[in-house]
């Protein structure tokens, strides 16, 4: 699979097969925007152990533009939406939305892991950056992963967030791993 966008390209494989004549190719992750400052990190983090100590999940958009003059060019937005204990989702996903032109999304599991659920698989199939935070009151931790309209590979957060100290990253560097 390979796929470009202006502020992200991704070459990993959808899957695991041996084609004669064609060389065996590297998973690439470009990721072009500076990764989102520690401080929109913690934002999220807090947000998500708010709502998440009374028992609901949240979502949150990234976007980044080159033209905003603040935070390295990324803007958080805690879009409304509904919540539930096992669900999140914007009120608002049309055209100029900030889930149509978010370039990361992250939603939190309150005391459960951060793993992507088969609803998680269901709702992102666009194409952007996935997070999921998770175990908030008892020992933090994010998962990240791209999406291509469908398809998934996990990467490391620390690859697109600066990440404060007390949130464990679930993919540590050479812990990546496809789905």
């Amino acid at each position: 699979m390979h796929a470009e966008r202006e502020e992200l390209e991704v070459h990993f494989p959808i899957a695991q097969a041996e084609i004669r004549g064609l060389t065996a190719s590297e998973p690439v992750f470009n990721f072009k925007p500076p990764p989102v400052p520690w401080d929109m990190v913690s934002e999220i983090w807090r947000e998500s152990h708010h709502y998440g100590s009374e028992g609901l999940e949240t979502l949150f958009h990234l976007i980044w533009s080159p033209v905003y003059p603040w935070d390295d060019g990324w803007e958080l937005v805690a879009p409304e939406q509904t919540r539930s204990a096992a669900r999140c989702r914007p009120l608002d996903d049309g055209p100029g939305s900030s889930h149509a032109r978010a370039l990361i999304e992250i939603h939190s599991h309150h005391s459960m892991a951060a793993r992507f659920s088969s609803t998680d698989d269901t709702d992102e199939t666009g194409f952007r950056l996935y997070g999921v935070i998770g175990r908030l009151s008892e020992a933090p931790e994010i998962r990240l992963r791209v999406g291509v309209y469908g398809y998934h590979w996990e990467v490391p957060a620390s690859w697109a967030l600066e990440l404060p100290d007390g949130l464990r990253d679930c993919n540590e560097i050479g812990e990546a791993s496809e789905e």
